[in-house]
């Protein structure tokens, strides 16, 4: 059943001017009566109070504003987590300081919230428009807004980022592999008590940056669907933001903490990547089947590996679903990329640990495996996701083994030209993330390296 009212809740700091835009807007909702706003302050000390107090007569307003800890910087989740605190709906929809929203909004809303687990993305048209742009839109005012949202949408400068996804699906982000990348926190409606159920926004996201995406997680996780509110758009108002480069910094920090609060492999390289495209790179890897485009290895090849890895108690494999070696092997753990694998690996009488993970950032401790066996799957690695799997593998495994065909050219290569990375390249790699490189054998086809962290020594004698 459809919420009878709607809560508002707009986070700010020192942004006035901002404001007061976002709530004339507000008070012209023809369902005004319906919905409360919360200004959640996060310790504003302009006009913001002034502000608030000139539409208590035409807004039902609450100002919760709470005073910043010294040195802390912003970030969006402490202030909406002020608000969803006094949120007395059953619905809330999170509005960023300086969204505009035609009169007939609040209606849209609640005529579109029903399910309980269901999330509605609002279009954001000009989160990279300029005030150039702005300019040459002319004289905006709450009468004419739907008219010019409706103009606006297949503007280069205006349209919304996510579209092209959102039409690859249909509107339907749940076909997306990380549909959560798409849940800004600028306009987003969800119920009151999914969202306290998931514990709100994460406060300690320092910063400006992908909090909205930890939040959209734990909503997708908690069993959401996410629905486009196509007849609820928003418009963004251009404005000075933080620089760019500082932003770029705590992006990149707020993103690995993504993953960092989860350990999933559909978090795993969100950090390395921008968010949108982040879905292809997610769908790639989620179809990734290592048998079909690595060698298979032989009984000689495994033996090899047992000898060479004798004595050696807890032991992980990485890059193989080929489930002869993982018998012959029989490591105490395996990496697998795809989720029905995993399941498979896990059914009894499983014997070992099997994990859905990449390999690029896991949440085991430094040196929790003795040793690391690593197939051809290296190669299939590149750039960044190379360097960080090198690194993050001869961080948590005393000495790798890694397993080389050089006569072998992955379909991946010989058919679409994709990487596949040579001995030499992997080595390089190798050394840059500090790790030393040393030839153990070669049989078979096949050559057998150390990888190992400077302090393992003798591993290269093994």
């Amino acid at each position: 059943m459809p919420p009878s009212t709607l809560s508002i809740i707009i986070p700010t700091y020192n942004r006035a001017r901002l404001l007061e835009e976002t709530l004339t807007y507000l008070a012209a909702q023809t369902a005004a009566a319906r919905c409360e706003v919360i200004v959640a302050d996060d310790g504003s000390t302009d006009d913001t109070a002034r502000v608030v107090r000139s539409y208590e007569s035409r807004l039902r307003i609450v100002h919760a504003w709470k005073e910043r800890a010294p040195g802390a910087r912003w970030n969006a989740a402490r202030p909406r987590n002020q608000g969803l605190a006094r949120v007395s709906s059953d619905a809330v929809t999170f509005l960023d300081c300086g969204m505009l929203v035609a009169p007939d909004f609040v209606e849209a809303v609640l005529r579109s919230v029903g399910d309980p687990r269901g999330v509605l993305l609002h279009p954001i048209l000009g989160a990279s428009a300029t005030e150039d742009d702005l300019r040459q839109l002319g004289s905006l005012s709450p009468e004419t807004l739907a008219q010019v949202l409706r103009g606006l949408q297949h503007s280069p400068a205006w349209r919304d980022g996510r579209d092209n996804l959102f039409l690859h699906v249909d509107d339907e982000p749940d076909l997306l592999p990380a549909s959560w990348t798409l849940g800004w926190g600028a306009a987003l409606t969800v119920s009151t008590a999914l969202a306290r159920e998931v514990g709100g926004y994460d406060a300690a996201f320092d910063g400006w940056g992908a909090e909205d995406q930890d939040f959209a997680y734990r909503l997708r996780r908690a069993g959401a669907s996410f629905r486009i509110a196509r007849d609820a758009p928003t418009l963004h108002l251009p404005h000075p933001t933080v620089p760019s480069q500082e932003h770029r910094a705590t992006m990149r920090v707020n993103r690995r903490k993504v993953h960092q609060r989860h350990y999933s492999f559909e978090t795993e390289l969100y950090p390395l990547y921008p968010g949108r495209y982040y879905n292809q790179v997610l769908a790639r890897w989620s179809h990734f089947v290592p048998g079909d485009v690595l060698p298979h290895y032989g009984d000689e090849v495994a033996r090899q590996v047992l000898r060479m890895t004798e004595g050696l108690e807890r032991s992980l494999l990485v890059g193989s679903d080929q489930l002869s070696l993982i018998e012959l092997l029989n490591p105490s753990d395996v990496f697998v990329t795809s989720e029905r694998a995993a399941r498979q690996l896990r059914r009894p009488p499983a014997r070992r640990s099997v994990h859905h993970l990449l390999g690029c950032d896991t949440p085991f401790a430094d040196g929790t495996f003795d040793v690391a066996v690593v197939t051809d799957f290296i190669r299939v690695l590149y750039g960044r996701v190379l360097e960080a799997f090198c690194g993050e593998v001869n961080r948590i495994a005393r000495r790798t083994l890694v397993i080389f065909t050089p006569e072998f050219v992955s379909r991946l290569h010989s058919y679409d030209g994709l990487p596949w990375a040579s001995v030499e390249q992997v080595s390089e790699m190798a050394k840059k993330v500090g790790a030393d490189w040393a030839c153990a054998e070669a049989l078979d086809g096949h050559e057998l390296f150390w990888m190992s962290r400077p302090s393992a020594g003798g591993a290269s004698a093994r």
